[in-house]
């Protein structure tokens, strides 16, 4: 007896045939383009790169072995468009459609001190058979841009004689001059005096302040003192007098004592006591050092370093048990004055005519890209 078949069951049954008939088989279709497994150290990232042809459809696998989160994963369409980002995943499956022929990049990137070991699988599947065989190898190549910069230039025409007066402040005169800063008579008593004088002596003194100016500049170039003690050093002072005024009649000189001449020094004959009392001396700066001390019946010197403004004490002390002593103290400072004055000048300068031009040079910078291999 013959079976008849329902009508539901032929009508499912040419529907089939026709969907398998209308497509080809994806397993028959679908090429494996890599399958590797690989460990990544944390805080790292690791890129693939391969080849798809225009039309393709591309498969992704991506799954972390251990079923661990991966920081980020990311498709690029090179050289640089992202086309896909997932993060904080352990399994990824992704499918795009290709647009054009391009060399995609497949970047993991692990967390920092969170290595994995991850397993992925490309697939492609060509929009036809002329793609088959498409070679997903990439190589370098060189590609330049190229930049246009603008910038200007100035360009010579000619030039231009410019005639003009420049004041020109220059020195007119100098002169040198002796000042007197300390002249003193000092009595100073014995260590068992009976009328009550001190053993001790102080005397602060203080010398010119430098000035300067555009037109005249005053400064303080050399000091000296004197310290004489009785008839004795009184002589000498009187000799050293007679001695630089000798020598002023026959020069123009810029002293007027021997203490004077001494600060700038000149060499004259000026013998000093060698019998007589003597007096401990000690000179102090501003900053309280010592700059110059000693034990002299009589005695000049120039000191040298000049403190503006140039405050200074002497210190005398008589070391003698019952005979009181007198001390003439002297103190000059030589002043150099220079005095200057404006200078006109007549003067010529070449001024040359300038245009400015605008112009533009081409920068050609080169950069290697990926590309598919043919």
């Amino acid at each position: 007896m013959e079976k008849t078949i329902p009508i539901m069951a032929k009508k499912k049954a040419v529907i089939a045939l026709f969907v398998l008939a209308s497509f080809p088989s994806i397993a028959q279709d679908t090429i494996t383009v890599m399958e590797n497994t690989f460990k990544i150290k944390g805080g790292h990232d690791e890129s693939y790169y391969y080849g798809f042809a225009q039309g393709d459809k591309m498969i992704v696998k991506l799954e972390e072995v251990n079923g661990k989160e991966i920081k980020e994963f990311e498709i690029i369409e090179g050289p640089s468009t992202s086309k896909f980002m997932d993060i904080n995943t352990a399994k990824i499956t992704k499918e795009l459609s290709i647009p054009r022929n391009a060399v995609y990049e497949f970047r993991i990137k692990t967390a920092f001190m969170a290595s994995r070991t991850c397993r992925m699988k490309l697939l492609r599947v060509p929009k036809d058979e002329a793609t088959i065989n498409f070679n997903t190898a990439w190589e370098w190549k060189t590609v330049y841009d190229t930049t246009y910069i603008p910038y200007t230039i100035d360009s010579i025409t000619g030039y231009d004689t410019i005639y003009y007066k420049e004041s020109i402040t220059e020195l007119a005169s100098t002169e040198t001059s002796e000042e007197t800063v300390l002249d003193e008579n000092a009595v100073i008593g014995a260590q068992m005096s009976l009328s009550g004088e001190s053993q001790y002596y102080h005397k602060r003194f203080t010398l010119p302040q430098n000035n300067y100016s555009k037109y005249c500049k005053r400064e303080v170039v050399s000091w000296a003192y004197w310290i004489g003690v009785g008839d004795e050093a009184n002589k000498a002072w009187r000799q050293g007098m007679k001695a630089v005024k000798g020598l002023a009649e026959t020069a123009a000189a810029t002293y007027i004592t021997p203490l004077g001449a001494a600060a700038i020094g000149v060499a004259f004959d000026w013998a000093m006591p060698t019998t007589g009392d003597n007096v401990q001396y000690s000179i102090e700066n501003s900053f309280g050092n010592i700059i110059s001390q000693g034990n002299c019946i009589s005695t000049a010197k120039t000191v040298s370093g000049y403190y503006n403004p140039g405050n200074y004490t002497m210190h005398l002390y008589n070391d003698n048990v019952t005979q009181k002593i007198n001390v003439k103290i002297r103190v000059v400072a030589i002043i150099k004055t220079s005095y200057y004055h404006d200078v006109l000048y007549n003067r010529r300068r070449i001024d040359a005519r300038k245009v400015t031009l605008n112009k533009t040079r081409m920068e050609v910078t080169p950069r290697q890209i990926r590309v598919n291999s043919k």
